[in-house]
């Protein structure tokens, strides 16, 4: 069963057991990013074991794109289960746009830098080394989510180059993923999640941030205020928490929520 994202579109096919589709009662999940991966993988044995059909969108947590969470919602659209940034989640939820109670923490998501394949890979252990990497770079992106807002509000003061950044790092709007920019030669680093790096298979994984500057994005997920099936949106979060998500949450590079 296909529950991937067509490569440039920010819609996961609607999917459900026996190609019921359409016609099968459905969730509609919003998700950022920083969980699809590992979202994706264990995806199909939620629709085998609830019958449920499923169709999810990439929505960024945080900031203005007409794809956003917020954006979304605040246009009426069908939304079941919201998986995001903490910070994001946060934020929808004091608009009055989550059901109360219904709130839990999926995972933690460490930020990295990411390279084109194959390109000489830097020494970012340490911030000293990290700040010469990024001196050195051409042209360095970051996102409109969470990782990129501490990237360029916290991140480049801390190392002491906010000014000789302004000229040569900026950020990736919509839902391409800054890797995705990396490897095409957009940009020659990128600041994401690692676990939004890893999927993306022209670019590569430099390195997590060093301790002493590290970022780390908790993602949360509820139900939609409006859903229209908040018993399954409900099953689908009880899936997401089970103890054996472990291993999948490592191999897609991030930590348990209890981390």
């Amino acid at each position: 069963m296909n529950t991937g994202i067509a490569k440039d579109s920010p819609v996961t096919p609607t999917t459900g057991p026996n190609g019921a589709g359409k016609d099968a009662k459905q969730l509609v999940v919003l998700i950022s990013g920083v969980f699809h991966a590992a979202y994706k993988q264990v995806l199909p044995a939620f629709v085998q074991e609830t019958g449920l059909a499923v169709r999810s969108e990439l929505s960024p947590s945080l900031g203005d794109s007409p794809q956003s969470v917020e954006s979304r919602l605040s246009r009426g659209e069908d939304a079941d289960v919201l998986i995001m940034a903490g910070r994001g989640l946060d934020e929808v939820t004091a608009r009055k746009m989550v059901m109360e109670g219904t709130r839990v923490e999926l995972a933690r998501a460490p930020a990295g830098l990411a390279m084109k394949r194959g390109a000489p890979k830097p020494d970012i252990s340490t911030p000293d080394l990290l700040r010469q990497t990024l001196l050195a770079a051409s042209s360095v992106g970051y996102s409109i989510s969470a990782s990129g807002q501490y990237v360029s509000h916290e991140l480049f003061k801390k190392l002491g180059i906010e000014a000789q950044m302004k000229g040569k790092a900026h950020e990736v709007r919509g839902v391409v993923p800054v890797s995705e920019t990396v490897a095409r030669g957009e940009n020659q680093y990128g600041f994401q999640a690692v676990s939004e790096i890893l999927p993306i298979k022209g670019a590569e994984l430099v390195g997590k941030l060093p301790t002493a500057v590290e970022f780390v994005t908790p993602v949360s997920a509820a139900v939609a205020l409006k859903s229209k099936n908040p018993e399954g949106a409900r099953s689908l979060l009880r899936f997401l928490t089970r103890q054996k998500m472990g291993d999948v949450l490592e191999h897609h590079g991030l930590d348990p929520a209890s981390a």
